[in-house]
């Protein structure tokens, strides 16, 4: 890629922690001239009227996004449009940009054709897969779907994590809680399985927003608001047991936890996967389960570890991540030599 030209302009959000931030600051150090569009600075889904447009009414909500963006390719185009998610987008407005002679990429780490949310996005998304030349796929299974349907680039592109050696550091000394615990928000199946682990006897603390409207605390369910920053990865690294629960669009593939757990040198239970199995040693990187008598054995086995036994688990997680190489950072020196390609 030519550094004298502005090639690649990565569409999404600049929240904190937005998966599109990572690739955005790493590739910034490449030879390779990237910008950025903060498609979310130009919407809100706050009021009751804005959520309502983002149900039925899409097009009042996004119209103005929409604009914004074919207006900053015609000021200025690059050779690559890369949009996260894209739920805010309409087939015209890829149409428009790809009749300019520019390439288009996309990258949706929820599902553009499993949406079990409304924040995953209307239909639009799923409209929108033909018009791009190449997907990244977090799921490959979702990688095939969309070579063998709609013969398309297709490239698998897991999740990672951004953790500095520096951070890490940090985490160690950590005094461990004999505890199971699961971050992320609640949902039916999520507060179900907390149920189960309690009624049997254990102690698990939930951390996220709403979990009282999904579970009632007791003397084995704790209840605590989300943790954000390095409370988060104090949080992961602190419980003998980080408990991964997937949504529908992650089964049989793998999420955001699955590295970011061991990559703080967390010891993560999960539910059996092709991809799992390709990421980590069973019983001796990752505990995975497919029933729930499994996930209760597991549960019942890893809190009765010697804190010798535990902490070697700790390091055999940690270690697989380093040695094969799974930081945003190590992800976007691979995303660079595709976009070469393109």
């Amino acid at each position: 890629m030519k550094s004298d030209t502005n090639c690649l302009l990565i569409v999404g959000s600049l929240l904190p922690d937005a998966l599109e931030t990572y690739y955005y600051s790493y590739l910034m150090k490449r030879d390779i001239s990237v910008s950025f569009f903060d498609s979310s600075s130009y919407y809100n889904v706050q009021s009751i009227k804005e959520k309502f447009y983002f149900r039925y009414f899409p097009g009042l909500l996004f119209n103005r996004v929409n604009d914004a963006l074919l207006q900053r390719i015609q000021q200025d185009p690059p050779d690559i449009v890369w949009i996260f998610k894209g739920i805010e987008f309409f087939p015209q407005t890829l149409k428009s940009i790809a009749e300019k002679g520019i390439k288009l990429i996309n990258y949706n780490p929820d599902h553009p054709f499993i949406r079990t949310f409304v924040s995953n996005g209307g239909s639009n998304v799923e409209e929108c897969v033909p018009f791009y030349d190449a997907h990244f796929c977090y799921s490959r299974d979702l990688m095939k779907k969309v070579q063998s349907e709609y013969k398309l680039k297709s490239y698998w592109l897991p999740f990672g994590y951004n953790l500095a050696d520096e951070e890490y550091r940090l985490l160690q000394g950590e005094k461990e809680e004999k505890r199971v615990c699961f971050i992320g928000n609640p949902d039916r199946l999520r507060a179900l399985t907390a149920r189960k682990i309690a009624e049997k006897g254990y102690e698990i603390d939930v951390y996220g927003y709403n979990w009282k409207q999904y579970l009632s605390p007791n003397h084995k369910i704790r209840i605590f608001d989300q943790v954000i920053g390095m409370d988060y990865w104090k949080t992961l690294r602190r419980y003998r047991i980080q408990l991964n629960i997937f949504r529908p669009h992650n089964v049989n593939s793998h999420n955001m936890r699955t590295f970011e757990i061991p990559a703080c040198g967390g010891i993560q239970v999960a539910p059996f996967s092709d991809e799992n199995v390709l990421f980590f040693e069973d019983g001796k990187e990752i505990f995975l389960f497919r029933n729930d008598d499994e996930l209760i054995a597991i549960v019942d086995s890893l809190l009765r570890l010697s804190d010798i036994e535990a902490t070697q688990i700790r390091k055999a997680s940690r270690y697989k991540v380093l040695q094969d190489h799974c930081s945003y950072e190590d992800r976007a020196h691979y995303v660079h030599d595709l976009l070469q390609n393109l």
